[in-house]
């Protein structure tokens, strides 16, 4: 089968696509923006430019280019129209009416809640004609995703904003699932350093300070003020040192350097700047612990689940009773909602390096029965049967 691909928040996709090709498909994977987090060579280094002829760089789209018709626009149609179907992800849904292919929609966040909702519109004041294309470009957003055969979403109940975006389109239980995987081909398991201070690293973004501002949405808020009051609640507990590494990223990062510091934590802060997916990867070997999100609104992505894979402990509000949709084992991430289980869960870590041990295999073990991307591509060519 000819598979093509649009969209590629974080790689996403783009793995899924690997894994397609790995089934012995032809993949035609269109790369439609600069930013690193959506490049295939900033996460896989054996792939550099110029591409592979499978991989088709069209960047950098506007969302002038998805609102009104174009030259740019009509290229890219062109080379989806040539596949038997195709995938569609970030404003990828904008383009279905054009290509006319039975299509599965991967929705991962603000594609559906901020570009496939009309309410969102009201934080833009800059013109008419920024309002017009911002207008097109939901407009055409939300009747890609009603012409959907599938669509990707969280698990119902995750975000009840997104689900009644859904309701409203018209993807009902009959058409909705949800992929959640990473990328164990790939990401190989490490063994654990046991540093002599046991090295913490977090891969959520910092972005927790309420209420929700324009633009964010409940899922962007990782409740990183838990991770840190954990951490901080751990160290006068125990009295042990951490080395604990954190990235300069998310809108709320001067809050979260004071909370640093009035945690008496400063001085066992390594900060980082942002990083490619590749560098991520490099700090989960060097890491014995990793962090992910600890909101109550969101939901372990792909970084946590590449922390597992490469047998890494995971610390997370990993939302056990929706994982348990997807698996029929119980989740081995360290489930921590609040300051007191973070620091629960650094004492078990930190006392038993078997426990530590332990916690890595089981993770790794759980990633790779439940959550392959080769199992997400399985399901989505079982999705393809049914429309090709």
């Amino acid at each position: 089968m000819k598979i093509g691909f649009y969209g590629n928040t974080n790689n996403y996709p783009f793995m899924l696509a690997l894994a397609l090709r790995r089934l012995g498909h032809d993949v035609q994977f269109i790369v439609d923006q600069s930013d690193k987090l959506d490049r295939p060579e900033y996460r896989y280094p054996e792939i550099s430019l110029p591409y592979p002829d499978w991989i088709h760089d069209v960047s950098r789209v506007r969302f002038r280019h998805y609102a009104w018709p174009n030259l740019r626009r009509r290229n890219i149609v062109k080379i989806l129209r040539s596949c038997d179907a195709v995938v569609l992800n970030q404003f990828g849904p904008t383009l279905l009416p054009l290509i006319g292919r039975p299509a599965l929609v991967l929705l991962t966040g603000s594609d559906l809640l901020f570009y496939a909702s009309h309410a969102e519109q009201r934080i833009w004041q800059e013109g008419l004609l920024h309002k017009l294309t911002l207008h097109a470009l939901v407009a055409r957003q939300r009747r890609g995703i009603r012409m959907s055969n599938a669509t990707s979403y969280f698990w119902k109940g995750i975000n009840p904003e997104g689900d009644a975006l859904l309701d409203d389109l018209g993807i009902g239980d009959d058409r909705r699932f949800f992929l959640l995987m990473t990328d164990v081909d790939r990401i190989q398991p490490t063994p654990l350093p046991f540093n002599s201070l046991p090295r913490i690293f977090c891969v959520a973004r910092f972005v927790w300070k309420k209420p929700i501002r324009p633009g964010f949405t409940r899922q962007d808020y990782k409740g990183s003020d838990v991770m840190i009051l954990g951490l901080g609640l751990f160290h006068r507990k125990t009295l042990m040192p951490l080395d604990i590494h954190l990235v300069r990223k998310g809108v709320d990062l001067d809050d979260i350097v004071k909370l640093v510091e009035s945690e008496g934590l400063t001085r066992m802060v390594t900060w980082h700047d942002e990083m490619s997916q590749y560098e991520v990867l490099n700090q989960y070997r060097l890491a014995d612990i990793v962090f992910d999100q600890m909101g109550e609104d969101s939901f372990v992505g792909m970084g946590g689940l590449d922390a597992m894979a490469m047998a890494r402990p995971l610390i997370a509000n990993g939302r056990p009773e929706y994982m348990s949709l997807s698996s029929d084992e119980p989740s081995p991430i360290c489930q921590a909602a609040t300051p007191e289980e973070v620091c629960n869960q650094l004492e078990r870590l930190t006392a038993s390096r078997e426990e530590r041990q332990r916690v890595a295999d089981a993770g790794r073990k759980y990633v790779q029965q439940f959550f392959s991307s080769d199992h997400s591509a399985q399901v989505c060519l079982d999705l393809f049967g049914r429309f090709v």
